[in-house]
């Protein structure tokens, strides 16, 4: 039997979804709070898998409301939640305002509970993923959100300081996207700047350029250095960094 899809939610990963199961010809419908609870009701009658493509604080008030008694299969999009009756399935991955083409969406690696299994859970996907005890969702989620959130909140705070001082963002840009790819080349080895050359006072005149700033960047800089930066002789420059509050 053919697997039947309700996508709950009318957000960005709930159209995000339901693009990529039409480009792959997948049967599905979509649901959502404006629409009526006949309509649910009617549309969970025929409907194999359910996919709560909701916010993460929603979802077991919903399945707690609506699903109690769905003898299919109902799964849940977030990276962090654990719950006894909702199959956790996270798309790593992150779903903006514009669609994605077929191979982006096929591209997208799935990180479910040690023992789960895609084909299971969603049946005519041929996405890779993998497994992970379930006690470490919440390490995992936060590691998700360290590597894309701040890095957006970083470039956006180099945008708006370009922006103070003359400088139009999308000069940055090359500078970015290099950045970028030669991470995904070669790691942490591709670490340049002061940071990499160990270069206690450029670190300071870093730091005190932006102590003036309300963006708390120089706290994110010191905390960064403090991080990285060796165990150094108690009087020396990079003690007092690692000193700083």
């Amino acid at each position: 039997m053919n697997a039947q899809y309700l996508i709950i939610g009318s957000g960005k990963t709930a159209t995000h979804f339901s693009r990529y199961f039409s480009l792959l010809g997948l049967s599905f419908t979509c649901w959502n709070r404006q629409d009526s609870i006949t309509a649910f009701k009617a549309q969970l009658q025929h409907s194999t898998h359910i996919i709560l493509a909701i916010s993460d604080p929603a979802i077991e008030p919903f399945f707690n409301d609506n699903l109690q008694n769905y003898s299919g299969v109902s799964i849940h999009l977030s990276g962090s939640l654990n719950l006894p009756r909702v199959k956790a399935c996270h798309p790593l991955m992150t779903f903006g305002a514009t669609l994605y083409d077929l191979a982006t969406y096929k591209s997208i690696p799935f990180v479910l509970d040690r023992n789960e299994d895609l084909a299971a859970l969603l049946p005519g996907l041929p996405n890779s993923f993998y497994t992970i005890d379930a006690k470490q969702r919440a390490l995992y989620h936060a590691l998700c959100v360290v590597g894309g959130n701040f890095t957006t909140l970083l470039w956006s705070e180099m945008s708006k300081g370009f922006a103070s001082i003359g400088l139009p963002a999308e000069i940055a840009k090359p500078y970015l996207k290099q950045v970028l790819e030669n991470f995904l080349s070669v790691g942490v080895d591709s670490l340049t700047g002061p940071l990499a050359r160990k270069d206690i006072q450029t670190v300071e005149r870093n730091i005190e350029a932006l102590s003036g700033s309300s963006s708390g960047l120089a706290d994110i800089y010191t905390a960064f250095a403090k991080a990285y930066l060796p165990q150094a002789k108690p009087n020396s420059n990079l003690a007092k960094i690692r000193r700083r509050a």
